[in-house]
């Protein structure tokens, strides 16, 4: 297998079961939010799946928890969690992150 093959192999688009790769994201950034006290509530359907890339996934999604950790430090709300339901929605996979 040459390098080429690889790098077109890891860029196919294949069926990503979502709720693993949120997980995966949260075991990156949780030692780094809870440090910060800020509590992480899951609310998730079992097996939600979807069609992608699964790095560039848990990537966009860390970044996403990053951003919600610095906006829950940044406010004067005082509401140290954030909210993240994982659900299916008229076929399509939904994934929203809130304080």
């Amino acid at each position: 297998m040459t390098f080429a093959t690889f790098s077109v192999m890891r860029r196919m688009r294949v069926c990503l079961v979502v709720n693993e790769l949120v997980s995966r994201a949260l075991s990156f950034a949780r030692a780094i939010i809870e440090k910060k006290r800020i509590r992480i509530e899951l609310d998730e359907e079992p097996d939600v799946t979807a069609e992608g890339y699964p790095n560039e996934y848990v990537q966009a999604f860390l970044n996403i928890i990053l951003n919600a950790r610095d906006a829950v430090l940044e406010s004067s709300g005082g509401k140290s969690c954030v909210t993240i339901p994982v659900f299916r929605e008229n076929g399509r996979s939904v994934v929203t992150v809130t304080r």
